[in-house]
């Protein structure tokens, strides 16, 4: 009987192990899709990461599998299979989509529900320590202090300027330019992105000190889509975490009055500050785009996508991501980026977006949350800026948030995860 215990603890705690690795591993994907410096060019990393991942997964694949989880497997393939199958251009792309997308999302949403609270906890304190440590060399770098730096360039798209990195920095090489934090990663909108998603599944609780972090890298970033976020998922968070709806949605909009008026005093007391050029000039109407702010497309692009796209019968499988990029309407390389909803839609067309979509919501109704139904909607706001999604560290929170935000499970935020194997 002791030699059947011995042995039954002993496979308990290699199981342990092997689910740590299998996070750690998640981490690293979920970094790699941000286009954190340390991995640029290095397309490796993060096939490596996921092979490793799916055969660590394939030993855990022996419990019942529930019927929300077999629903939204059904419907990540159901996804990935209308966005890649239709545009595959050689069995390197065909690899991509069996891989990266169906195995290692499946199994994803496989996880047990303690190893997705693990998931979003671990990604979350290792996105603050990285971050809280560029916040310490960012200061240091406007109070003057000379840090080594040595310059660095990013080669998967040439609208990107050379980059001086620092220890645990990147600050564009553009002179002229005002100074924005991005931390390691590649654009300032990147990091206020994800770290207004952070915020919504930490709770906005002041109580906790990754939260502070959080806010300060949006506030430095000085990117509007991250303070749009910041200001509507605190909103969000505040009428879905209520039984009292109608309450809080009039208070929520008195709240917001009150920091639009803010904004707009601000402007009239200095309207060449840094905050009110980036910012609150921004958020001026413009004719042809709505908000001065709204400048994610370039001017072929909307041509193109106004004029021909809507025309042909490529609105309704797209044009795939490969045409897009050999277009002069779609890389514009010299006239700024493209990034906004209408881009996925040219990519994958009607259908496409229909699907993701399709897949968010099922994932949402059978997880039952106002909360998890409160993030999906600040999803979809951050979509129509920037149509990321799918990248797997929005994706991965989004699935781990589910169970993070579970009212019926988590209640309290320094919750002990306990897993039994």
């Amino acid at each position: 009987m002791g030699a059947v215990d011995f042995c039954l603890e002993k496979k308990g705690g290699i199981n342990r192990l092997l689910s740590e690795m299998s996070l750690v591993l998640l981490c690293v994907i979920m970094f790699y899709s941000m286009h954190i410096f340390v991995f640029w060019g290095k397309t490796y990393v993060v096939y490596l990461a996921i092979s490793i991942f799916v055969s660590i997964r394939m030993r855990f694949v022996t419990h019942k599998i529930s019927k929300s989880d077999l629903v939204s497997c059904f419907f990540c393939l159901v996804m990935y299979s209308v966005l890649d199958l239709f545009h595959l251009e050689n069995i390197t792309s065909l690899f991509s989509y069996a891989l990266r997308h169906v195995f290692l999302v499946c199994f994803v949403l496989l996880l047990k529900d303690t190893e997705k609270k693990r998931l979003v906890l671990l990604f979350t304190r290792i996105f603050v320590i990285i971050v809280g440590i560029s916040l310490i060399s960012f200061i240091l770098y406007l109070l003057g202090v000379e840090l080594p730096y040595e310059t660095i360039r990013y080669d998967g798209n040439t609208n990107y300027s050379d980059f001086k990195c620092y220890p645990f920095l990147l600050i564009e090489n553009e002179p002229g330019t005002i100074v924005r934090f991005q931390s390691v990663f590649l654009e300032p909108g990147h990091l206020g992105m994800i770290s207004a998603l952070l915020l919504y599944i930490n709770g906005y609780s002041l109580k906790q000190p990754r939260v502070f972090v959080l806010l300060l890298s949006i506030f430095a970033s000085l990117s509007l889509a991250a303070y749009v976020l910041l200001v509507i998922g605190a909103i969000l968070y505040y009428i879905m975490n209520s039984k009292r709806v109608l309450k809080r949605v009039v208070l929520s909009f008195a709240y917001l009055l009150l920091i639009v008026v803010v904004g707009v005093s601000y402007y009239i007391y200095d309207p060449n500050s840094i905050f009110s050029r980036l910012i609150v000039e921004r958020l001026d109407y413009n004719e042809d785009k709505g908000l001065r702010g709204n400048n994610r497309t370039s001017a072929s692009f909307d041509s193109y996508y106004e004029q021909q796209f809507y025309k042909g019968g490529d609105c309704l499988l797209g044009v795939g991501p490969k045409i897009f990029s050999q277009s002069s309407w779609g890389d514009n390389r010299g006239q700024g980026g493209n990034a906004s909803y209408k881009v996925f839609i040219v990519k994958y067309g009607l259908f496409g977006i229909f699907v993701l979509l399709l897949f968010f919501s099922v994932y949402t109704y059978y997880h039952k949350s106002k909360l998890l139904f409160g993030l999906l909607l600040l999803y979809i706001i951050s979509f129509w800026q920037r149509p990321y999604a799918l990248w797997e560290v929005e994706l991965f929170l989004f699935i781990g948030a589910a169970i993070f935000l579970d009212e019926s499970v988590y209640k309290n935020k320094g919750f002990v995860c306990v897993d039994r194997y």
